[in-house]
């Protein structure tokens, strides 16, 4: 596992560095209504409004100005976050389409993030204009934002591959250690709660990391955009209650059931108050999850359990992790060191039980 989790970071590392490209784009501006002049570079949209409005199931156009100033290695490439379907014209040309824009029924939807290819004889350094003929009938009350970036075609493409590849190995290992977990518990002779709630929690961490990233892989339409979210939300909830559950049972905190209960009223709360804000709600999971199971590990420390200086370093290094690192990376790296902590612990259980039955044979044979 330690292994996994420095070949992850150096991957990281290499999938983050920016490309060899310079830009600047403006902010998108919106039109109702529906005429290719608009998909022209020369075209005056200097009346057109800052935001989209209420569009319902009519058609409208997205335009934004972009200024390349240094191009990639190999061919450029273009990318767009934004709910709807919509067709994609770069100087005029059509250059490719997400979905299926329908004037006279609803769209058939597009996925939120898409890539497209800029042919070379357009790629030509100097201002641009990528305009956008949509629609957006399914999830009208949500108005996301139109985001438009550059790189080459190639790393647009192969970056988050490369991410993701790693990550199903990831996963994998946690799919394998949630199985062995769940056989060590099913055939003891003692059956301890901490290797069936280690057991879910790996099967769980397996499950979030799998529906973070299939999104590269797998289309998802907009229309289901939200789905997804909700079931990384929930995910993160149950794994903010079972960590904390975890260290208070291996630790033997004496407050297990008030420690319980205030966890599980703050993280309904951090739901009810963001509902709807999944990012935000997941990062203060995360943030409730570190926090409570600071004050066990604490108590484990004032109480000189074996192995809670290990897990508090372990729990520290989060805060480095989260400076240098933007939250999808750093909320994995920090389950991971969470999860190495609990393996720890459970490695220094298992060989007190050991300790404790040769001792047993020992007497017995006396």
């Amino acid at each position: 596992m330690k292994n996994y989790l420095f070949l992850f970071i150096a991957i990281c590392l290499l999938s983050s560095c920016r490309p060899d490209i310079g830009f600047e784009d403006h902010p998108p501006v919106f039109k109702m209504g529906d005429d290719l002049a608009w998909a022209k570079k020369d075209f005056d949209d200097a009346n057109w409004a800052t935001e989209r409005g209420k569009t319902g199931r009519n058609v409208f156009w997205v335009r934004t100005k972009i200024n390349l100033s240094k191009k990639p290695v190999g061919q450029l490439g273009l990318k767009i976050e934004a709910f709807g379907a919509f067709e994609v014209y770069w100087d005029g040309v059509l250059i490719g389409e997400n979905g299926k824009v329908i004037s006279s029924k609803a769209e058939i939807p597009g996925n939120s993030s898409s890539y497209y290819s800029v042919p070379d004889s357009l790629a030509q350094l100097g201002d641009h204009v990528v305009a956008l003929r949509a629609s957006q009938s399914y999830s009208q009350n949500v108005q996301r934002g139109v985001g438009v970036g550059l790189s080459s075609y190639e790393s647009l493409l192969q970056a988050p591959l490369i991410v993701t590849s790693f990550m199903n190995l990831m996963a994998g290992a946690f799919l394998i250690a949630a199985i062995y977990y769940l056989f060590l518990y099913i055939n003891s002779r003692i059956r301890q709660r901490t290797v069936s709630i280690f057991a879910i929690i790996c099967f769980l961490f397996f499950a979030l990391l799998i529906l973070e990233y299939i999104k590269f892989y797998v289309e998802i339409p907009y229309t289901r955009f939200f789905l997804r979210l909700e079931f990384i939300g929930w995910i993160t909830f149950a794994l903010s209650v079972l960590v904390p559950l975890y260290f208070s049972i291996q630790f033997k905190f004496k407050w297990k059931k008030i420690l319980l209960s205030l966890l599980i009223i703050t993280l309904v709360t951090i739901y009810i108050l963001n509902f709807g804000h999944y990012d935000i709600t997941a990062i203060y999971y995360s943030l409730v999850m570190w926090g409570f199971s600071l004050v066990v590990v604490f108590y484990a420390i004032y109480q000189k359990e074996r192995g809670a200086i290990i897990v508090l370093i372990g729990l520290l290094l989060r805060v480095i992790i989260n400076y240098y690192l933007f939250y999808d990376l750093s909320l994995f790296i920090s389950f991971c060191l969470v999860v190495l902590c609990m393996l720890y612990l459970h490695t220094m259980q298992m060989k007190v039980i050991e300790e404790e039955y040769q001792r047993s044979l020992l007497l017995s044979s006396k």
